[in-house]
């Protein structure tokens, strides 16, 4: 479904954008606009994670250990970013850059060898 609207999915089943709703809301809860939800899911995704984090509570901490909360907001934050279409990953640029520099030196290397043919 992501990225596609109910009318285009009815499309490829080729039945229509209701039949397709109609489906999905027996496996969405109650009152879940499947369109806001894809229009809205990063500010969605922000608002949930703004909910685990006050929702850890001193007192919630001494009944838990936290992992389960903290998973959580570490799960819905990579989400949020990704939604966002911003990075996930730690990039060290001195990596990439050593990378460049060795892919450069291999570069000249076969084309030196190329004019050596």
């Amino acid at each position: 479904m992501k990225g596609n609207t109910l009318a285009d999915i009815g499309k490829v089943f080729n039945c229509s954008k209701s039949a397709v709703k109609q489906l999905l809301d027996k496996y969405l809860p109650d009152g879940v606009d499947v369109e806001s939800v894809k229009k809205y899911r990063a500010e969605i995704l922000t608002a949930k994670s703004s909910q685990l984090l006050t929702s850890l509570t001193p007192d919630k901490i001494k009944e838990m250990t936290g992992q389960s909360l903290a998973t959580s907001f570490g799960i819905l934050y990579d989400k949020e970013r990704l939604e966002r279409n911003l990075s996930t990953d730690n990039v060290s640029v001195a990596h990439l850059d050593s990378d460049l520099v060795a892919l450069q030196a291999k570069k000249k290397q076969l084309e030196d060898e190329l004019n050596d043919l």
